[in-house]
């Protein structure tokens, strides 16, 4: 890290954007799609049957991820990062991503509705993105803490054998976060297809088991559902949302068999 003059080392406003852009905004962004579909759908159920609703449903979803994907890229590329070169790449990707983000809910609305109906709401997102992108690029360049965090060249390793453990300590708390994230949201969507199909009891002795003795299959399995049937998703999209429970039940599943089959002959 650089020596300079000024707050140094990743804190303050700088680990509150990191923090946002690896933790809070990702989750933000999946329950406000989550909630703005079924915002829709409650208000006027014939969008439910509608293929075009559909479509846009499973664009939406597609959409977020890719935000939620370069939201995490930027803020590890921040947690990273050690030089000034960094920070620039961090602001340039804050604004493709407002781009991004711009330009594929205008081509949504135009190519699944015909049209683009820019509402007040539309444009009041807009305004609230720009603003935000804006205010954290200049703050990424006039901030003492970030100039004095980021050396303006790249440093030798012998004379920064200090920041390595701190930047991969970050990395991994950053990961764990992500996953605890999603398992989270994960077991909710589980919880509430396994209710939605078979109803609250199963679904709360789901939860149960998942807490009591890591079992997890019922919840993957409730979240495939809800995916498929609630969201409307394609199969594919459903068992790709659901891969990850799968990656983690399976083999807990295994090793409860296992050890059930090995018991009698500890005796």
């Amino acid at each position: 890290m650089s020596t300079g003059v000024g707050p140094n080392g990743i804190g303050g406003w700088l680990q509150f954007l990191i923090v946002s852009l690896v933790f809070i905004g990702p989750l933000v962004a999946i329950a406000r799609t989550n909630g703005g579909i079924y915002s829709v759908e409650a208000t006027d159920p014939s969008f439910i049957g509608m293929a075009q609703w559909k479509t846009f449903k499973t664009a939406c979803w597609w959409t977020t991820f890719i935000d939620v994907g370069m939201s995490i890229y930027i803020g590890i590329v921040l947690m990273r990062g050690q030089t000034m070169i960094d920070v620039r790449k961090a602001q340039v990707m804050l604004w493709i991503r407002l781009g991004i983000g711009i330009a594929s809910t205008l081509l949504l609305l135009i190519f699944i509705f015909g049209r683009a109906e820019i509402t007040p709401e539309v444009i009041g997102s807009f305004i609230v993105a720009a603003v935000s992108t804006a205010i954290w690029s200049v703050y990424l360049s006039r901030s003492k803490r970030v100039k004095a965090t980021y050396s303006e060249k790249q440093p030798k390793v012998s004379s920064d054998n200090e920041s390595i453990p701190v930047s991969k300590m970050l990395t991994s708390v950053a990961i764990i976060a992500v996953f605890f994230g999603f398992g989270l949201f994960q077991i909710s969507i589980g919880a509430m297809g396994i209710s939605h199909e078979w109803g609250r009891v199963w679904a709360a002795a789901a939860i149960f088991f998942a807490i009591s003795s890591r079992f997890t299959l019922p919840l993957t399995i409730g979240s495939f559902f809800y995916a498929l049937h609630t969201w409307d998703w394609h199969w594919v999209f459903a068992t790709l949302f659901a891969l990850p429970g799968i990656v983690f039940a399976v083999p807990s599943l295994l090793n409860v068999l296992i050890t059930g089959m090995m018991s009698p002959f500890r005796r």
